[in-house]
């Protein structure tokens, strides 16, 4: 089946750009969701793990061992409906998150029609902790004044 010729290409993502003053004033808010993030990654990755260990323990099965397998799923079930909730809080804010371990997000800003990442960091005293240009690698991170010089 043809796709008709008005419809939008498929894996197009429509980015809403950022300003260095709206995230500023949205640091907090998102510390708090990365940090909700992280948490619940964390923890889901415990529980997967310690769900593993169990349901691979040798032996027959006891009902203290069924009981902590049962309560093992139920962690893992509500993290990870935690991280479904916070990774979709940081889309409707057009942020990208980064690797959930490290407390990362990205927003997306526009300079002279260039795209560039403002570098959201929950370990970083000034959460802003950089930017760098689209498609550059990640080991770069300019400092934000560069940013404010550009604009």
């Amino acid at each position: 089946m043809k796709r008709p010729k008005n419809s939008p290409t498929r894996g197009v993502v429509q980015l809403n750009p950022w300003t260095l003053m709206r995230a500023r004033s949205a640091v907090n808010y998102l510390r708090q969701v990365l940090g909700s993030l992280r948490e619940a990654y964390l923890e889901h990755r415990n529980a997967s793990h310690r769900l593993h260990k169990l349901e691979h323990r040798p032996g027959r099965q006891n009902t203290a061992l069924l009981v902590d397998i049962d309560d093992c799923k139920k962690l893992q079930n509500d993290s990870h409906a935690r991280i479904v909730e916070s990774v979709s809080e940081l889309a409707a804010l057009g942020a990208v998150p980064g690797p959930m371990h490290q407390g990362i997000a990205f927003l997306p800003v526009v300079n002279n029609k260039r795209l560039a990442w403002l570098i959201v960091d929950i370990f970083d005293d000034a959460t802003l902790s950089g930017w760098r240009w689209h498609g550059e690698p990640e080991s770069i991170k300019r400092p934000i004044q560069e940013w404010e010089a550009l604009n």
